[in-house]
């Protein structure tokens, strides 16, 4: 075999196994770019529903994220720029010495999404009703809406929640402060409403009457949509 022939030879393997090499080589940086993407956008979606209205949670099970970040009214503008934040904090961390599987997120879209004001509040009623007979029954709660805060059934249901019971006690802290000055003024009337005035408000005034009751006072109470 002649020299020439030799090192024709030995140039075309290596062009084989350079042209092998690379293509390993991108193969894996792509499969690193893809695993590394996929890891980003799960923290990005943990850390976004982190941020989780706690209220809804503890009562009803309800992961709806507070839009509002702070702000007076909520934003999916605002929810995208903290979804892009995390995603770009979390692969900036990941490749602080590898330039060659640098990624960043561009851009974010949420394809379907729902505010729980929507439909008048339909959508967050719809979710609580559905928790509510998962939790206690349907029956259960059928029975209920047929009753009014008058009966101890509603009451019990009402007032087997923790925040029922923190917001009894910061109205009652309040009440104690304001009556007497109330009092001095004239005012004689105190009123307490919620979406339908059968169920929570009843309850919660009765209560309150029970209460201002017990301070001295007179109290006559009265159910303006009771019967509606």
């Amino acid at each position: 075999m002649k020299k020439g022939s030799v090192t024709v030879y030995m140039t075309w393997m290596l062009a084989v196994l350079l042209s092998l090499f690379v293509t390993v080589i991108e193969g894996a940086r792509q499969r690193a770019i893809s695993i590394q993407a996929e890891t980003a956008v799960d923290l990005a979606v943990y850390s976004v529903f982190a941020e989780y209205n706690r209220a809804l949670f503890d009562a009803y099970d309800l992961l709806f994220i507070d839009t509002s970040y702070g702000e007076k009214t909520g934003s999916l503008a605002r929810a995208k720029k903290h979804f892009s934040y995390y995603a770009n904090l979390m692969q900036g961390q990941t490749v602080a010495t590898a330039d060659l599987t640098k990624c960043f997120l561009s851009d974010v879209s949420f394809p379907a999404y729902a505010y729980a004001t929507d439909q008048k509040g339909a959508v967050f009623e719809k979710q609580a009703i559905r928790y509510m007979e998962q939790k206690y029954g349907l029956s259960y709660v059928a029975e209920l809406k047929n009753k009014t805060g008058l009966d101890q059934e509603v009451r019990d249901f009402v007032f087997s929640f923790r925040q029922t019971h923190e917001f009894m006690a910061q109205l009652e802290k309040m009440i104690t402060f304001l009556l007497p000055l109330y009092s001095e003024e004239g005012k004689t009337v105190l009123v307490i409403g919620c979406t339908g005035g059968h169920h929570r408000s009843v309850a919660v005034a009765h209560e309150l009457a029970e209460y201002i009751t017990r301070m001295g006072y007179q109290v006559t109470e009265n159910h303006r949509d009771i019967s509606r």
